[in-house]
């Protein structure tokens, strides 16, 4: 039998978490769904069948784009990096896909398709604006004259739809330092402004765009600078934004990633366990080795007291995280035995974000670092 770590996917937690952010959002908004990262380590395939509830989708990779196509979605899809190299602009135009551009030299590579091939008509761009976050995007100043050329193309009919965007530094935070979600929705604001008047100017007016700048914690927190497209990413997996647990904010969990204890050994005072000999026993004590280790995407830098639930009830790590395996104090667990499930995270008593927080990690890291060795399902609800 294959080893009994699993991940079991709840496609109607995350059919709900949608809906949720739906319920938070303006009506006339669009709700854009990020499944980059394999669905943030979800599996695109698996969670397929519960974007219903999105407007839109986001993602970074051609060949993800390529899948949703084939599996039926034939509404928006964003490639949230855009091109990066001039012949994905093929690939663009023959799935329909919206586009990301950040830098000049994606704009020339655009403008040298756009002369040698026919119009993207059915591609929306976005445009990246640099207000604070300082990754990638155009100055604000820069980002003003593409606009503008980009909404004569518009007007040109050679492309669709175009949209100012940016990205929330700190929307889940009240930063010590660094730019709040109001002062970069601000500049973002005051650009609109310009770029409108100086598309009245010559003669665009009526090539308006919208705007996109919310990320989940934007979407949940900041509605009044979130813009009229809001990429919804962590949330929509039963992830935390904030310090308000995920819980809490009426978020489910969405992957369950559960193994078995396949041994159980009897310490006695004085006794150490596993590489290292990190964990001393103080007492006489049951320790149940766990079918799960950092082959699998358990984070290695687990400490010692990092929760878990065997049958049901809290226990925590004792020792260190080894390739396969990871020791567990089974002290308040006195009925566990060879074939107790543990629940590593995803459960309404243990969420991903608390065992994150126990590693000092985030739920995303542990989200997208489930190993492809470990067997996904979907549950049956």
């Amino acid at each position: 039998m294959p080893r009994p770590i699993t991940a079991t996917i709840d496609l109607q937690n995350l059919s709900s978490n949608l809906k949720h952010v739906r319920e938070r959002i303006s009506p006339d908004t669009e709700l854009m769904a990020v499944v980059k990262a394999n669905a943030y380590g979800h599996r695109l395939e698996l969670v397929y069948p519960a974007l219903g509830e999105a407007d839109s989708i986001a993602l970074l990779d051609l060949a993800e784009a390529g899948l949703l196509r084939v599996m039926g979605w034939f509404r928006s899809i964003l490639l949230l990096e855009g091109a990066f190299e001039f012949s994905d602009y093929a690939a663009i135009a023959n799935l329909k896909l919206d586009f990301t551009l950040h830098n000049d030299e994606q704009f020339l590579q655009l403008k040298r398709f756009l002369s040698m091939s026919p119009p993207l008509q059915d591609s929306r761009v976005f445009v990246k604006i640099n207000t604070g976050m300082n990754r990638l995007g155009y100055t604000p100043e820069r980002g003003v004259a593409v606009m503008l050329e980009l909404m004569t193309l518009r007007h040109q009919e050679f492309i669709g739809p175009v949209v100012l965007m940016t990205h929330f530094a700190n929307s889940d935070v009240i930063p010590p330092q660094g730019p709040t979600a109001a002062e970069q929705a601000t500049v973002l604001k005051q650009m609109a402004v310009d770029i409108r008047q100086k598309a009245s100017d010559v003669g665009l007016k009526s090539c308006d765009f919208t705007t996109s700048l919310a990320n989940s914690a934007g979407a949940l927190y900041h509605e009044s600078d979130a813009g009229n497209i809001q990429r919804i990413g962590i949330a929509a997996y039963g992830s935390s934004t904030s310090a308000v647990t995920a819980q809490q904010e009426g978020l489910k969990p969405v992957m369950r990633l559960t193994t078995r204890l396949i041994s159980i050994q009897k310490l006695q005072k004085g006794e150490c366990i596993g590489y290292g000999s990190r964990f001393l026993a103080d007492k006489p004590m049951r320790i149940g080795i766990a079918a799960c280790g950092y082959a699998d995407g358990y984070p290695r830098h687990a400490p010692d007291g990092t929760p878990v639930l065997v049958n049901g009830v809290r226990a925590h790590i004792a020792g260190r995280v080894s390739m396969d395996m990871i020791t567990i104090d089974l002290t308040g667990v006195p009925e566990a035995e060879v074939g107790s499930e543990v629940v590593l995270f995803g459960d309404e008593h243990l969420g991903v974000d608390e065992v994150a927080t126990a590693c000092g990690t985030i739920g995303y890291e542990l989200l997208c670092a489930v190993a492809p060795r470990v067997r996904f399902g979907v549950a049956e609800n």
